[in-house]
């Protein structure tokens, strides 16, 4: 599980494995380029370079963001039993 502080909330996700943990500067981060309408690009925050290899940065205030995702309030759910 990693975890993910947001604003006032602690967010848990579940992941299958970590390979990597990296450190990295804010001066290697470079920008998402433009992509194809069929790719959403609005959940990466930014793209490293890492030993040959392109890593994608997502942006966890965007993958959180109920109100971007459309997802009805946590209130608003009825109990459909």
């Amino acid at each position: 599980m990693i975890i993910i502080a947001l604003e006032s909330r602690i967010v848990g996700i579940l992941v299958d494995a970590v390979s990597d943990i990296l450190d990295i500067t804010l001066d290697e981060i470079q920008p998402v380029p433009k992509l194809d309408r069929m790719i959403d690009a609005d959940f990466l925050s930014g793209l490293v370079s890492v030993d040959e290899r392109m890593v994608a940065m997502l942006s966890v205030e965007r993958l959180f963001d109920l109100e971007a995702l459309e997802l009805p309030d946590a209130g608003t759910l009825t109990d459909a039993s």
